[in-house]
């Protein structure tokens, strides 16, 4: 199957990165010929993803023998791109919630033009998109042109930023949802959000892929043998300030317990500085970065076979 999916993020600097980096080994293993098309202005990142793909190309371990499919990523650079919230590494970012009228129309025009370009040499049989913002509206726009079908993954992110601080958002989405051929969620919450969010859009059943990565793969397994482990973004909107302001009477009880983080983000050198205010550098490690493996990303490309989600 060709599978084209869109990205409105780089191939860096944020979990969504790493998810869509794991979901497109995923499908490729399981034989699709797959386009990625986001917003990477850094072709080394495109180079070393698709070099990864292809030193792993036979197969999904206990799914039996797959031939390897394809990898192709086109990067798109725009004037503007929406963000859910203030990215620092993004110098041109405008948040999706902020966005005028005019400025959604353009954003999706362009993309819509640069995908029906992506599309005359690839010839998708569908279209997979990733977060629920205004590429909704580009994959509604190229499915009424082109007849192709297309699937979304909804992340939690783009709701409480985006969706729920726009009614023009809000109206846009709740179009484009219902062209859909299959909405996907990660937990039943970001499925009753979905739904608080766009009343209108009841009737659109979510297909619920349960979250999870094989810790077996992380590089955090080294060292003591308990641990509480924190992987992803390192902004204080995720909590993790919680969980170090926390650590301290976890760690009183729990002698032994280390807590290890591991990501990147703005607020990664107050966080390390926080970790030394509460004296808990011995019992605190951080990692710059973690690449796991996703399998909630394998069962998304299973179920792109099995359930032609």
């Amino acid at each position: 199957m060709r599978i084209g999916i869109l990205f409105g993020y780089a191939l860096h600097g944020s979990g969504s990165c790493v998810y869509v980096q794991e979901l497109m080994q995923a499908l490729c293993q399981l034989g699709h010929d797959c386009t990625l098309i986001c917003h990477e202005p850094d072709a080394s990142a495109i180079n070393r993803l698709v070099a990864h793909v292809e030193r792993h190309p036979w197969g999904v371990q206990g799914e039996g023998s797959y031939g390897a499919g394809s990898l192709c990523v086109r990067a798109i650079n725009l004037r503007r791109v929406p963000v859910t919230y203030p990215r620092p590494e993004i110098d041109n970012g405008t948040i999706l919630s902020e966005m005028t009228r005019q400025d959604a129309d353009d954003y999706v025009d362009s993309i819509l033009s640069h995908l029906m370009e992506t599309h005359d040499d690839s010839r998708f049989d569908v279209l997979l998109v990733n977060h629920a913002g205004l590429l909704v509206d580009v994959a509604d726009r190229f499915r009424a042109i082109t007849g192709t079908p297309f699937r979304v993954i909804v992340h939690g992110t783009v709701l409480h930023y985006g969706l729920a601080r726009s009614g023009e958002l809000r109206k846009r989405v709740g179009h484009a949802l219902n062209g859909a051929d299959a909405v996907v969620t990660l937990n039943e919450s970001v499925s009753r959000r979905l739904h608080a969010a766009l009343p209108d859009c009841d009737q659109i059943e979510c297909v619920q892929i349960s979250p999870g990565t094989d810790t077996d793969r992380f590089a955090l397994t080294v060292g003591k043998d308990e641990y509480v482990a924190y992987v992803g973004r390192l902004i204080l909107d995720k909590g993790v300030h919680c969980l170090l302001g926390a650590w301290p009477i976890i760690a009183a009880s729990n002698p032994g317990v280390e807590l290890r983080i591991a990501g990147d983000g703005c607020d990664a050198e107050r966080l390390r500085r926080a970790r030394e205010w509460l004296r808990q550098g011995d019992r605190t490690r951080f990692r710059d970065a973690c690449v796991p493996r996703g399998e909630n990303a394998r069962e998304i490309g299973r179920a792109s076979c099995r359930e032609r989600v």
